[in-house]
């Protein structure tokens, strides 16, 4: 992707407990710590865990101005399970990026005007020493991939997502990060 940003958007979708929520706010902090302009948002359904989640990210140079982050399609779409890639395939831009979780995503999108990146997240995540780091193994990809914000901002951000109770998991957490954006940069 153009490595000089102006405004990119991107939509992540799947389904409660793989922790979009948190990976999307954490690429937007870490987009704002850049010094750019960073929206999220998010929709989700009563569940808590297993039930449909949609989180918009929008970031942008810092003199470019973002009026909302809700997107009916995006320049990048992460499926990060079955029902994801089926309704939000189409809800990539052309010339954008659909990230695909190939653990439990076994179809390839038919689109040609489209990049497909297809990464194993939940096995990566598990080499990584914790299956439930998969968003941010995808972070990780997507900071490598397209540049939207450095894997070191990521790094430097990870502590500011987490509540002091849960500082045990940064470690772990950004072993997660390293471990995607090494995956894409092979």
């Amino acid at each position: 992707m153009d490595t000089k940003l102006k405004e990119q958007d991107m939509l992540f979708a799947g389904f409660g407990g793989q922790g979009l929520q948190l990976s999307s706010l954490l690429l937007t902090i870490a987009a704002a710590n850049e010094g750019k302009n960073a929206l999220h948002y998010s929709e989700y359904t009563g569940e808590v865990r297993g039930g449909i989640i949609i989180c918009t990210v929008v970031v942008a140079d810092a003199e470019r101005q973002i009026f909302s982050p809700k997107r009916e399609k995006a320049q990048v779409v992460v499926a990060m399970s079955r029902s994801a890639f089926q309704r939000y395939e189409n809800a990539v831009r052309p010339g954008g990026y659909l990230f695909v979780n190939s653990s439990l995503i076994p179809t390839e999108t038919n689109r040609d005007d489209i990049t497909a990146v297809y990464i194993p997240f939940n096995d990566l995540a598990r080499e990584a020493g914790d299956e439930r780091t998969l968003s941010m193994v995808l972070v990780g990809a997507i900071a490598q991939k397209l540049g939207t914000v450095s894997v070191q901002s990521l790094l430097d951000a990870t502590p500011e997502v987490f509540p002091p109770h849960r500082q045990r998991l940064v470690p772990t957490n950004q072993k997660a990060i390293c471990r995607g954006a090494a995956y894409v940069g092979q």
